[in-house]
């Protein structure tokens, strides 16, 4: 859309004449300009004056041009100059001329271009005339219309137009003057200062997307989307018939279901009727057979009673047993508690000889005990009183020594005197543990062969049990074998009937074998006449064969494909059928393949891109934005006498001077592409980097150390300007891979990608090899079994099974006779086998009776062994359990008597320790009756005296008063002793050394063996208790049974083998009881229900009518022949019963046939809309009464069916394909809408800080193209069947097209459509705030957040986008002029409102600046930064009185910045002086 150059309203009359224009121009050259008017001083009228020069008539909001304008007395003439291109400089005029007709407004158009300096221009348009006073008028419309056609008629590049649509058209399709966009402004205008109104319902992003965005783009893409109604329309007839086709499809398969449901309700019919012929001949044989059952069931019934009188005997004699293996089990208790008792009673009475023997031991040496304290006593007694008698006089040394040389030998032979004690003790003891020791080998050696003969007899048992246990299993194997109930019958009555029945068998297969002569020589004269019908036949199943296993084989692999196509590509889940949607599917599967194909060359760019780019830095320690600098540096370095990158300089100086790198950054952006040396080596190293040009991926710069000095110097002082750098876009990573630290992890992130493309690469690889494999297999598959074959083959297959059908029918009449025949061959021949089986099996049973025989004879003797080592083995196990205790016991008095030993022996050490007992021990023993300790204090009296140290009187009679005192307690406490014992008192015994131990262990062996005779006293009662009592039961028992029988029986085996046998000859008794019974009832119960029976058949006979004469017998299955002989009844009743069904059956099924009639008849009136087809159904039920004509009816409808559908999947095929083909339009306008959509954020780009930001972003959710097509038809189909309800239908059934139009409009909208493919996800509008100081925020905020800024900010962001969206669609339309600098106007009133702050407006007019959009702004406000901060131009506007004082004429003053002029275009201020304004009245 080009710029505007000058506007002019002549004549331009408003507010009812009130106030005009009379002939201005307003020139802007493509620059914004600013109209200054107060409130109420016309300046909607103004953009509406504007309008009509492109939107003739157009309102403004709810002002109506015919009443903003007033037009009754002259018309208005408006004109607009339009900049089409700069240079050469060429100029458009579109202008309008405005009057009142008697149908309302009314305008002439008109249209001219030109180039600079044209007489036609539009200041020369004849809008004013001179009138006949001289005074300048309007122009009349006659006279503009004769201008206006003069010069379309002289001029080609003058056009005059009547008809507005005609002229807007012009206009656009040749100027780029776009009307929708300036339909945009009217409605930014529509009330003034309110951008806001543009965006009215938009307060969500869904109502912004769907009622803003989507419909722009739309517009864009020239209506594109409404051609989908279109076609949609024109094809809903296609798109019908596919559901129809598809309906059709199912209604003939239904159809052919419910007839073969129907001709299966009469087979089951028609077999009931038969069976009822069948059934009612086996009921009259078994009718006869019943009468021959019940004479041998009273038969069996005599020969069962007079087995139960024999059981009644065999009973009684049991019980005899029982009773006498009773009395024996408590004659044998008796025995056993008398021998526990004993047993028990011997072991007491040795731990009571053994209590009593250490008690008496232990009294006694008390008492030898208290007689040696008073012997000692008195001996004190005696020496303290002759050491008293000793004081009076001072014996001499001599006989001091004298006395000390006795009592040496005196205390020698005491000491000999105790030893000799000590050894009489320990032989005694040795010699109790010599003779326990042997009573203990004696005992062992006992034990050992007593477990050596128990090991015998257990060997010997184990063979008689091995015996018996095998011939009982022999015998019970042989029972299983050749006895129906092993439990309730016996092998020797059994073996006499077996004998019977065998000769009865003989006579029965004669007669058999002459009957089946009789009918084989029948059989094979009927059977000459089939082996050609059967050839034919086989023939026919043989292409039969072939055709189904081709039909299988391609059925199979249809399936096969199928369901991995589905597994692979869920989205294709609804097909049913490869060929009726082979379209559909060959499509997708093109698609899926391409798709993949393309994701695959992606992921493969990618990871190439990321190789590449690691394999350049990987050995790179420091960034460069070459990576071959560093190598080069690396080679040259020895060359040269200083040389250095840039990357490795500006690390080692951040280094060195405690700084960053970020920090150089500035003042040299190109050091990651420089190199650093001498001065005097620069033209050098210039040289080996020119021979390099070839290799190199970027540019390199030679630094020498000083400029490099200087590059680091004026960091510190940025921001200064880049030397020789001038602005440009340095990447990213020079300024970040500075640092060695991020170019390593920049590296690493590399290496990563490459890893993570690589992963990506061999998944799309593989997804394409499944997809493009599955589509081979595909192109093969219908390559391979074209449709048209596949169908013939079915067509064939249907007839090849038509013709097996009639020669099966032919032959199964043929073979009905043959198969009698053969039913009664097959039971004859099975009643001779049967004989034969069961006279050998009979054969076979005698002989193993007569094993059974035998072996129950060496059983019987294997079990009488078995009882006699039984009781061997029970009277050594008694044996070995009294040697075992008695063991027990002498090992515990082994314990003691050696425990009795290690203390005398230690006792006696001790002894011999003492120091007294060294000092004696080899004196002369002098015999003395005095004690050891007497003679212990005489020595150490004398010792004291012969070294002058005798006690003093005082003491010794102390001690002498102690000692009496003493004695006369001991005497005291050996009184005492004496009265208390209980046992004799050995007066002789001397106490012997070590006695006090020998106490102490004495009290304990006492203390125990006293608590272990109370322990065991309580058993001692128990089992007194229980010996007499198991006499007295045995004493009564044994007098009950003399009471009942005779004599008792002596049993010679062990009781439990006694009583087991019982309870075995019992159960067997009980259960030949119980079988009897059983027989008994059973055979009664079986009487009574044959005669039962026989009477039921013949009075059910009166219904059935089966014993009439004309009704034959059949022969019986020989099954059940054998087995009436066991439950006649249950046969009888089943049969009864089966006849029974069978007529309920036959009644139901004739029911049900009738019924299935109705059924049929009523589901082909009500769901069957094909009529031809559904008269073939009726006309067959009507005038088809039995099977065979159903049958070939029903063959010939499944043919004219098969016919049908094959017909049917043919069109289908085709309707597929277009219906396809909607669905891909469909989805390919869908992703242009998607892609349109993402364009208009980048019309709304900043520049801040040298860099660009979108204000806004739209996030618009991906889908994958096969689900999205599926969701699309699945659309479709929704919208047909919706199209098919009663809802697009008036009372009279007609159909309401306009409601079905708008509806059909509503559903294929794009927004509808996309919520479609995009399922649960929404499109997402984001905004980026621009802040008080000129940044933009880096974090967008959401279009509903957007929307509660303050004033100014909304209307910031809002103008932003309608200048976006305005730029796009002059894009889309093609409407940018590059030729020059601005390409297209907007016309605003008072757009400013709440903005007034410059980073409100800043934004709005740099993207107006960058999109190339001028700008006409008319407002109030004189006073403002903005208004010569944005606006070049100013006019001021003013509204001055005309002669006439009720009339207001507009005035204009143009201001002009000249410097912006000068600075920006100086050309423009002299176009800008051309033009003097003409002044009216």
């Amino acid at each position: 859309m080009p710029a505007i150059s000058r506007i002019r309203f002549t004549n331009l009359v408003y507010e009812d004449g009130a106030k005009r224009y009379g002939d201005e121009v307003f020139q802007f050259d493509s620059h914004n300009g600013v109209i200054l008017l107060e409130n109420g001083g016309g300046k909607t009228v103004f953009v509406q004056a504007v309008l009509q020069t492109i939107l003739p008539h157009i309102a403004l909001g709810d002002r109506k041009a015919k009443n903003t304008f007033t037009l009754e007395n002259s018309p208005a003439h408006l004109a607009v100059e339009w900049i089409i291109d700069d240079k050469p400089r060429r100029y458009v005029l579109t202008a309008v001329t405005l009057f009142a007709s008697k149908e309302g407004l009314d305008s002439y158009k008109y249209v001219y271009e030109y180039g600079p300096g044209d007489d036609h221009a539009l200041v020369n348009l004849p809008f004013v005339r001179e009138g006949q006073n001289g005074r300048r008028r309007p122009s009349s419309r006659e006279e503009m219309s004769d201008y206006y056609q003069s010069m379309s008629h002289k001029h080609m590049n003058a056009k005059y137009f009547t008809r507005n649509r005609e002229y807007q058209d012009y206009i656009e399709q040749n100027f780029k003057i776009i009307t929708s966009e300036w339909r945009s402004i009217a409605r930014i205008n529509s009330a003034e200062g309110e951008i806001e109104g543009f965006f009215d319902g938009c307060r969500t992003t869904t109502q912004l997307v769907d009622q803003l965005l989507i419909p722009t783009v739309e517009e864009a893409l020239s209506g594109k989307g409404k051609d989908f109604v279109e076609i949609f329309e024109k094809q809903r007839e296609h798109f019908k018939k596919h559901r129809q086709l598809r309906d059709k499809i199912e209604e003939s398969q239904r159809v052919d279901s419910e007839v073969a449901r129907y001709v299966n309700c009469y087979a089951s019919y028609e077999e009931a009727r038969q069976a009822a012929l069948k059934i009612k001949g086996e009921i009259k044989s078994l009718y006869q057979l019943a009468q021959e059952q019940h004479d041998q069931v009273l038969q069996k019934l005599q020969e069962h009673e007079d087995a139960n009188n024999k059981l009644a005997e065999e009973r009684y004699e049991l019980q005899r047993k029982k009773a006498s293996g009773q009395l024996a089990a408590l004659e044998q208790v008796w025995e056993d508690a008398s021998r526990r008792l004993n047993h028990f009673l011997q072991e007491y009475d040795a731990r009571q000889v053994e209590h009593s023997q250490k008690h008496a031991r232990l009294q006694n040496l008390e008492i030898a005990r208290l007689k040696v304290q008073i012997q000692r006593r008195e001996e004190e007694i005696e020496y303290y009183t002759d050491q008293l008698q000793r004081l009076a006089a001072d014996n001499d040394v001599r006989e001091l020594e004298r006395a000390l040389k006795d009592n040496t030998g005196f205390l020698g032979y005491c000491y000999k005197q105790e030893e000799g004690l000590l050894d009489s003790r320990r032989q005694e003891l040795q010699n109790d543990e010599a003779r326990i020791k042997k009573e203990l080998d004696l005992l062992r050696t006992g034990l050992d062969q007593l477990q050596k003969e128990m090991a015998e007899l257990l060997l010997d048992k184990g063979r008689a049990e091995q015996q018996r246990d095998q011939a009982e299993k022999e015998t019970q194997e042989i029972a299983v074998q050749i006895l129906s109930n092993p439990a309730q019958e016996d092998v020797g009555r059994a073996k006499i009937k077996w004998e019977q029945r065998t000769q009865e068998l003989q006579r029965n297969r004669q007669d058999n074998e002459d009957m089946v002569h009789q009918l084989q020589e029948e059989r094979r004269r009927r059977q000459d006449e089939l082996p050609q019908m059967r050839q034919k036949l086989q023939e026919l199943k043989n292409a039969e064969q072939e055709s189904k296993t081709r039909l299988h084989t391609i059925q199979q692999e249809h399936e096969s494909l199928l369901r991995k196509i589905q597994e692979l590509r869920s989205e294709l889940y609804y097909i049913r059928s490869l060929y009726t949607q082979q379209s559909s599917v060959v499509s997708q599967m093109e698609e899926a393949v391409e798709s993949l194909r393309v994701l695959k060359e992606k992921a493969i760019r990618q990871e190439s891109q990321a190789l590449v780019l690691y394999g350049m830095y990987e050995a790179n320690q420091y960034y460069t934005a070459d990576p071959l600098l560093e190598q080069w540096s690396e080679e040259w370095r020895e060359q040269f006498a200083y040389l250095e990158t840039g990357s490795v300089y500006v690390a080692r100086a951040a280094r060195q001077l405690a700084r960053t790198e970020k920090e150089y950054f500035p003042a040299w952006p190109f050091w990651t592409i420089s190199l650093i040396c001498r001065e005097a080596e620069a033209d050098r190293l210039w040289e080996r980097l020119t021979k390099k040009a070839g290799e190199m991926t970027q540019p390199v710069f030679i630094l020498t150390q000083e400029e490099a000095r200087g590059m680091l110097d004026r960091a510190l002082a940025y921001p200064a300007p880049i030397p020789e750098a001038g602005r440009r876009v340095i990447p990213n990573n020079w300024e970040l891979n500075l640092s060695m630290e991020n170019f390593q992890s920049w590296k690493r992130d590399l290496e990563q990608k490459a890893g993570e493309a690589g992963k990506e690469r061999r998944k799309q690889e593989q997804a394409l090899q499944l997809n493009m494999e599955l589509f081979n297999r595909l192109k093969a598959f219908l390559e391979k079994y074209p449709h048209e074959e596949t169908q013939q083959l079915k067509e064939n297959l249907r007839q090849t099974r038509e013709q097996i059908f009639a020669w099966e029918q032919r032959i199964k009449e043929s073979e009905a006779r043959l198969q009698d025949i053969d039913l009664r061959l097959n039971l004859l021949n099975k009643n001779i086998t049967d004989i034969i089986e069961e006279n050998t099996d009979l054969s076979h049973r005698i002989m193993k009776a007569q094993d059974y025989l035998k072996k129950a004879d060496e059983g019987d003797k294997a079990r009488l062994a078995v009882r006699q080592y039984s009781e061997l083995l029970q009277t050594r196990q008694e044996q070995m359990d009294r040697d075992l205790q008695q063991r027990d016991r002498k090992a515990g008095n082994l314990q003691e008597v050696e425990k009795d030993l290690l203390v005398l022996q230690e006792e006696l050490r001790h002894l011999r320790r003492e120091a007294l007992y060294q000092e004696v021990k080899d004196a002369a023993p002098l015999e003395t009756v005095l004690t050891r300790p007497r003679l212990e204090t005489e020595r150490q009296g004398l010792l004291d005296a012969l070294h002058k140290k005798q006690k003093g009187r005082q003491s010794l009679e102390e001690n002498l008063s102690h000692t009496r005192h003493a004695r006369t307690n001991a005497e005291k406490e050996l009184n005492r002793k004496r009265r208390q014992c209980d046992t004799q008192i050995n007066e002789e015994m001397v106490f012997p050394p070590g006695g006090e131990d020998e106490i102490e262990l004495l009290i304990e062996q006492d203390r125990h063996l006293k608590k272990e005779l109370g322990r065991l006293q309580p058993d001692k009662e128990k089992l007194t208790k229980e010996e007499a009592i198991a006499r007295d039961r045995f004493t009564q028992q044994q007098d009950e049974f003399l009471r009942k029988y005779r004599e008792r029986v002596i049993f010679t085996q062990p009781l439990p083998m006694v009583e087991a046998e019982l309870r075995q000859e019992s159960e067997q008794i009980e259960s030949r009881q119980r079988y009897l019974e059983e027989q008994m009832q059973k055979l009664t119960a079986e009487e009574e229900l044959l005669h039962q029976a026989m009477e039921e058949m013949e009075r059910k006979n009166e219904r059935y009518d089966y014993l009439q004469e004309d009704i034959p017998g059949v022969d019986l299955p020989s099954a059940t022949e054998q087995d009436f002989a066991y439950q006649p009844m249950k046969i009888i009743t089943g049969y009864l019963e089966a006849i029974q069904q069978n007529q309920l059956q036959l009644n139901q099924s004739k029911e049900g046939l009738e019924e299935e009639k109705t059924r049929l008849e009523a589901f082909c009136q009500e769901e069957v809309r094909d009529i031809k087809l559904q008269r073939m159904v009726t006309s067959g039920l009507k005038y088809r009464d039995n099977f065979t004509e159903v049958l070939e009816w029903k063959q010939r409808l499944s043919s004219r069916i098969a016919f049908a559908i094959r017909s049917a999947e043919d069109d289908l095929r085709e309707h597929d394909r277009e219906l396809q083909e909607f669905i891909n339009r469909l989805h390919s306008y869908l992703v242009t809408i998607k892609t349109e959509l993402r364009i208009i954020p980048r019309k709304t780009r900043v520049k801040v800080d040298d860099n660009w930001k979108e204000i806004f972003q739209f996030d618009l959710p991906e889908w994958d193209e096969k689900e999205g097509k599926d969701e699309l038809r699945r659309h479709v189909d929704w919208m047909i069947s919706q199209i098919e309800s009663s809802r697009y239908r008036d009372e009279n059934g007609n159909e309401d097209y306009p409601l079905m139009h708008k509806d059909i409009e509503k559903w294929l909208q794009p927004q509808q459509l996309l919520r479609n493919v995009m399922k649960e996800k929404n499109i997402r509008v984001r905004c980026r705030k621009v802040t008080a100081d000129g940044k933009v925020s880096s974090h967008p905020i959401s279009w509903e957040g957007s929307n509660q800024w303050s004033g100014g900010e909304k209307w910031s962001k809002n103008m932003a986008l309608f200048l976006g969206i305005q730029n796009y669609l002059a894009e889309k339309r093609e409407a940018v002029n590059s030729g020059v600098k601005r390409s297209r106007a907007v016309v605003l009133d008072n757009p400013f409102g709440k903005a007034s702050s410059d980073h409100v407006l800043d934004p709005v007019f740099f993207i107006a600046g960058q999109l190339g959009f001028q700008i006409i702004a008319l407002t109030a406000l004189a006073e403002g930064k903005f208004v010569r901060e944005y606006f070049p131009i100013v006019y001021s506007c003013r509204l001055r009185p005309s002669t006439n004082p009720d009339k207001y004429l507009m005035v204009t003053d143009q201001e002009i910045r000249h410097a912006y002029f000068q600075d920006h275009d100086p050309e423009a201020l002299r176009r800008l002086g051309e033009h003097k304004q003409i002044e009216l009245f």
